[in-house]
């Protein structure tokens, strides 16, 4: 997933673009500033989530595009199954 998003948004896009680019693929996205995403601390992102699927199960992908200086900098993700 990472390499897919960074095909897309590669490292140097604004985050202005990386965030509707996001959008327009049907993720919400949401600003973080010096948060934690998984197991690193202290990142400012861009926190897109989705989930696609039946009512009872669904993918749901977490994206973290960490940025400095309005700049893309890195992606990082997490994806896994959501159900009863």
């Amino acid at each position: 997933m990472v390499e897919a998003v960074l095909g897309q948004i590669p490292v140097g896009t604004s985050i202005d673009e990386a965030q509707r680019f996001m959008e327009r693929e049907g993720f919400k996205c949401s600003r973080s500033v010096n948060e934690a995403f998984r197991d690193r601390k202290g990142l400012d992102y861009i926190h897109c989530d989705r989930s696609d699927g039946s009512r009872l199960v669904q993918r749901r992908w977490q994206i973290a595009i960490v940025h400095r200086d309005g700049k893309v900098v890195e992606a990082l993700a997490t994806a896994g199954l959501v159900g009863p």
